[in-house]
C-alpha cells in the first residue's frame, strides 16, 4: 500500500525492487544490512537516488510490528521514521 500512495506523487520516482536486488548482489550486500545506515547510503547512491526507504518487520505472537525510515542519501540524515503495530489475524498472516 505504501508503494501505491508514494508513486501518485509526482515528486517521487520508485526503483523496481529487482534493480535494488541486483546492486544489492553486486555489492556482497543483504538486504537486511540496509538497516545499516552506510550501507543504505552506498546502495542509494549506486542507485542514483535521493532518498532510500529501509525497515524490517518483527513478529510476536499477537501482532506485527513495522519499521520505517526514510533516509537522505546525499546527506546521510534519517528524514522520517514510523513504527506500526498491526494486530496479527487471518488477513495478515498470508502476507508474511
Amino acid at each position: 500500500m505504501a508503494l501505491v500512495e508514494i508513486t501518485k506523487l509526482e515528486s517521487m520516482r520508485v526503483i523496481e525492487r529487482q534493480k535494488v536486488n541486483e546492486i544489492l548482489e553486486e555489492q556482497g550486500i543483504a538486504s537486511m544490512d540496509l538497516m545499516n545506515i552506510t550501507n543504505a547510503i552506498e546502495i542509494g547512491k549506486l542507485l542514483a537516488v535521493n532518498y532510500i526507504l529501509t525497515g524490517s518487520i518483527v513478529e510476536s505472537s499477537k501482532t506485527v510490528a513495522i519499521f520505517g525510515r526514510i533516509i537522505n542519501v546525499e546527506t546521510a540524515e534519517i528524514e522520517s521514521v514510523a513504527l506500526v503495530i498491526v494486530p496479527k489475524n487471518s488477513n495478515v498472516e498470508p502476507l508474511l
